[in-house]
């Protein structure tokens, strides 16, 4: 394996195809000699933003601080150390999940680090 990470983030509420088709996407990636690892949101706390914007002081310096204390702090530092993201989500009203919009917003904190890194998005609706 390599130095390099990609992280795949699974915004369905069940196993099923989103999760299916985000593994055989880490799969491909980890043929080529790249580490990989996926978060299942479904089976973490997750809290939701409430818009109180310590996240955002300090500017694109900001320190990667949010106040809500649950799984998405050992989840920041994975991010912001992964050479590479891939986002799946169902498709439910013509929108991604709750599940992952509710994450995507809780990124904020870390937002200006993950600048520039590649990111792959699937979309699974019927």
């Amino acid at each position: 394996m390599t130095d390099m990470k990609v992280i795949g983030v699974c915004g369905s509420p069940r196993k099923g195809n989103t999760e299916w088709m985000l593994r055989k996407i880490l799969e491909g990636v980890a043929k080529g000699g790249i580490d990989t690892e996926l978060i299942l949101l479904r089976e973490k706390d997750v809290k939701g933003c409430d818009g109180c914007l310590t996240c955002e002081a300090g500017g694109k310096q900001r320190k990667g601080v949010c106040r809500i204390h649950d799984d998405m702090q050992e989840i920041y530092p994975k991010l912001v150390e992964a050479d590479g993201l891939a986002f799946g989500t169902p498709v439910y009203f013509e929108m991604l999940s709750g599940l992952l919009k509710n994450f995507m917003d809780r990124t904020c904190p870390i937002w200006p680090r993950l600048e520039g890194k590649p990111v792959v998005g699937i979309a699974v609706a019927e």
